[in-house]
């Protein structure tokens, strides 16, 4: 089997019952998912390893996909008088083994308090929607339609001929409880990456964490200690 992503030191870890990965957040919990072909990713992953900088990666190997999740904390690269509370990245990588092989990823919330409603919140390269209760603001973030043009252009995990297309996304983005990016089909060997930012401060600061989900998916893998 060859990984998609690449780590130096790691322990497998015993897999869990669930394709489900979550976050608990003082909000509520998120959790994040894939669907293939219209059908969430199931099952108990292949394998499951703990890396030394802490992060984790989940692995599935289906008949028509091989998928991996890396997730991580990362300590954002933000102005020097902004700071959140906690900042967690997941990053999904996928290689498609069938053609005409459509998928989409989601970050959606299971658990949080009735009344709390997202605001997209974009920007240059960004993606975002934020939530808010009486105490905290949490923002999730991805990257835009022109981030994912250049990583096509450059055949960095997006397939080269996705440059053309005039929006990369293909159906809306923002959800009433979380993000969903779905892709054009993918061909048999094409690979694709995709992310989510997760971070959250006090209330009364609605900017560190837009500035924070703001990430490169380079700062990722630096955090995670993964190439």
């Amino acid at each position: 089997m060859t990984l998609l992503f690449k780590f130096d030191e790691a322990k497998p870890k015993a897999v869990f019952s669930s394709s489900e990965i979550s976050f608990r957040t003082p909000i509520g919990t998120l959790a994040f998912s894939a669907k293939l072909n219209r059908r969430y990713l199931l099952g108990i992953p292949t394998q499951r390893y703990l890396l030394r900088s802490g992060a984790e990666v989940s692995i599935w190997e289906r008949k028509m996909a091989h998928v991996e999740i890396l997730e991580t904390d990362v300590v954002p690269n933000i102005p020097k008088h902004m700071h959140v509370d906690h900042c967690r990245a997941i990053l999904w990588r996928l290689k498609s083994l069938q053609d005409n092989m459509f998928v989409h990823f989601e970050a959606r919330w299971i658990i949080y308090p009735n009344g709390i409603q997202g605001y997209p919140s974009t920007g240059e390269h960004l993606e975002a929607q934020e939530w808010s209760d009486d105490h905290f603001n949490l923002m999730i973030g991805t990257e835009d339609n022109e981030l994912l043009d250049y990583r096509a252009y450059k055949s960095y995990w997006m397939p080269e001929r996705f440059q053309d297309l005039d929006w990369m996304y293909t159906e809306d983005i923002y959800l009433s409880d979380g993000l969903r990016l779905t892709f054009p089909a993918l061909n048999e060997g094409e690979v694709l990456q995709t992310q989510f930012i997760v971070a959250y401060v006090g209330k009364g600061d609605d900017i560190s964490p837009w500035y924070t989900v703001d990430m490169p998916y380079s700062d990722i893998l630096s955090a995670a200690g993964c190439l």
